[in-house]
């Protein structure tokens, strides 16, 4: 194992991420996607965030700074077993590798783990599915409801660290009277993300999927399903047709969403071609002046991608998506007031002085890198505005239409894992 190669916090990156604003119109149209899965894509996840809340209920600690210890804790056992190599179901490769044990005390502190962890995608699925109590959407709040800990129980009630209760001893751990965790298999099996949860706890999560039907949660079910369904009969790539499973109000959302991020997409691309173009000229760029071919191109397509988003008409009245139709009104009218509202909703990379583009404090001038994320996390709970990453096995998806929200590809991942065994490792 590498623990204490380069300690955690010894690089610093500035966080460079352009939301332009679009924050809320992402999570709205990921959310109607696929409605109570949050941003998770395969099954333990859910579990480890559970192992944290349940730890912190019996100790007092704070359930975020647990369960991002538990995480910590499953990825570095899993790294060290893999030879520390990448792999999506495991986040954190380059800070964990630096970590001088693998104590909660260490595990446990600011900036050690990573800004995003995976228990940030299990926020809002976590009382959608019924495994914590209803009427909650802090984590810091969350306890654990009757089927959530039936659930922890199915996954860890084979597992015994030590000859020892999993949560006992991850207890032990937090109160830094446990034996090493890095020479414990059974603890290594219990929590790696490469390994899938036994079969008795992924009949109890696809119930909870499919089947948790109250007043509140038919709707999202019912969601769920449609798109089960649709994947399972191969999905399309065109919206001429709608699928019979899938609802015309939700097949109208998708569709809006696909225009939406193929909108925000080009917004970004534009972006960084004017970043380009400033950091290989003198310093700024006019708008108003006679625009290189490059962006005088992305400029008329980010135009016919904004009233191609605009045609589509939505009922009610998002505030999320109010805003991005208000940004998309502005950029299907004249091209240089598109381009200063643009750049002023991003602002941290790109500002405006006057009449005139500048660079801003997180500029770089190579025009990429607009969803990076900084290497060292700020005190408190990150908020994600990006929404998700590239659906993952993206080869083994089915041909979907081009745009579409990527909960569509991570939903596809998580129907595979919920069909699972329990024996055969990820990948």
């Amino acid at each position: 194992m590498l623990w204490g190669v380069l300690g955690p916090g010894s690089l610093h990156v500035e966080r460079r991420t352009r939301g332009l604003g679009l924050g809320g119109a992402v999570r709205y149209f990921n959310e109607v996607a696929v409605p109570g899965m949050g941003g998770v894509w395969f099954a333990k996840p859910l579990f480890l965030s559970l192992l944290g809340i349940q730890i912190a209920e019996d100790s007092g600690v704070s359930k975020i700074t647990a369960a991002n210890a538990v995480e910590a804790l499953a990825c570095c056992l899993a790294f060290g077993r893999n030879g520390w190599q990448r792999d999506d179901h495991l986040v954190g490769r380059r800070k964990l590798a630096g970590v001088e044990s693998l104590t909660f005390k260490v595990l446990g502190r600011p900036g050690t783990y990573v800004p995003q962890p995976m228990r940030m995608a299990t926020t809002s699925a976590l009382p959608a599915l019924g495994l914590v109590e209803p009427g909650v959407s802090r984590f810091n709040t969350m306890c654990l409801s009757h089927v959530g800990r039936r659930f922890l129980q199915e996954t860890s009630k084979n597992h015994r660290p030590y000859n020892t209760d999993l949560i006992n001893y991850l207890c032990d751990w937090q109160e830094g009277r446990s034996k090493p965790p890095e020479n414990s298999d059974k603890l290594a099996d219990a929590l790696s993300p490469l390994l899938p949860l036994p079969r008795e706890a992924l009949d109890i999560l696809r119930d909870q999927v499919f089947g948790f039907d109250t007043d509140v949660s038919r709707r999202s079910v019912s969601r769920r399903r449609a798109v089960r369904d649709w994947l399972a009969a191969g999905a399309s790539e065109e919206w001429t047709s709608r699928p019979a499973c899938i609802s015309p109000e939700h097949w109208l959302e998708l569709e809006a969403g696909a225009r939406f991020f193929a909108l925000r997409e080009t917004c970004l691309a534009l972006l960084d071609g004017i970043e380009g173009q400033i950091a290989s000229r003198n310093g700024h760029f006019d708008p108003a002046a006679a625009l290189p071919e490059p962006i005088e191109t992305q400029i008329h397509e980010v135009k016919r991608r904004a009233k191609a988003f605009l045609d589509i008409k939505l009922p009610g009245a998002d505030s999320g998506v109010s805003s991005a139709r208000e940004l998309a009104g502005v950029l299907n009218g004249d091209p240089e007031t598109g381009l200063v509202a643009l750049v002023e909703r991003d602002g941290r990379t790109l500002t405006t002085d006057g009449r005139l583009i500048r660079p801003g404090p997180v500029f770089r001038g190579n025009g990429t890198g607009h969803g990076e994320m900084s290497q060292s996390e700020e005190p408190g709970e990150v908020v994600a505005e990006e929404g998700d990453s590239v659906p993952h096995n993206a080869a083994e998806l089915p041909p979907l239409p081009a745009h579409i929200s990527p909960r569509i590809g991570n939903f596809f991942n998580m129907i595979n894992d919920l069909k699972s065994q329990g024996k055969n490792a990820h990948g």
